[in-house]
């Protein structure tokens, strides 16, 4: 029931690549396509679990005192929509008390849904998926935030001073989303995103967990709705790149 709900539209028809947008900031974008796809999802949601709460980027929030509450980034990667880059996503996941227990990450353009459940594994289109289990930094391609302030760079300059190599390999897709799935299926080895809302973190969080990796915030601690931050790995390399950068 949660993926036909969050997948059973022709996505499609939303994500055609029409780039007449509005800009809000300079690093983002509101297209038709963010509002389309926010529609659907909320109203199959109010249809079909009436008493649920959802917390969307879009549209706010409604019904957040209800025991079961949905965390949506409808076009999760909006400036590369409008630029026509094809690095975005669908961020959806459920939360009870605090705790994400489904979550889902779908690139329409390749057609990969990476879907969670809480304790019971992340899997990419119906198989099963393990993050990276390298360890050395060295041998690393991370994922980082594409916004990147003085701290960000204090923290890699500390990671590059920590490689054998003198250097670290990080890449940004400018999408919360696209980074996680890639970090979650092993195509990219960590994952540090230093900015962000509930709705940008909540789906990634679990899938990640569920992958393999260990989450926590930037400073070391437990990942919380609160947060802002995240960092993500297999539980060796989260811990070396955790002991660098704090």
């Amino acid at each position: 029931m949660f993926l036909n709900v969050a997948f059973e539209s022709n996505f499609s028809s939303i994500f055609l690549f029409s780039y007449s947008s509005s800009v809000k900031y300079f690093s983002e974008a509101l297209l038709p396509a963010d509002l389309a796809s926010n529609a659907f999802i909320t109203e199959s949601i109010k249809r079909e679990f009436p008493n649920d709460g959802i917390i969307s980027e879009e549209t706010g929030e409604s019904n957040v005192e209800a025991e079961y509450i949905w965390i949506i980034d409808p076009l999760d990667g909006t400036l590369n929509f409008a630029k026509g880059i094809p690095a975005y996503t669908v961020l959806i996941a459920r939360a009870r008390a605090g705790i994400v227990e489904l979550a889902v990450i779908y690139d329409p353009i390749h057609d990969e849904l990476c879907f969670a459940k809480k304790g019971e594994g992340a899997y990419l289109n119906g198989t099963k998926i393990k993050c990276s289990v390298m360890k050395s930094l060295e041998d690393t391609v991370g994922c980082s935030s594409g916004n990147l302030r003085l701290k960000d760079l204090a923290r890699l300059e500390k990671m590059i001073n920590a490689s054998p190599t003198g250097k670290v390999s990080s890449t940004s897709f400018y999408g919360i989303g696209t980074n996680a799935l890639y970090v979650a299926t092993g195509r990219r080895d960590w994952y540090m995103v230093t900015g962000g809302a509930l709705w940008d973190h909540a789906a990634p969080s679990l899938i990640l967990e569920e992958s393999g990796c260990k989450i926590t915030t930037i400073e070391g601690k437990p990942w919380t709705f609160a947060d802002k931050t995240m960092l993500a790995a297999n539980p060796e390399l989260h811990g070396f790149i955790s002991g660098v950068i704090i």
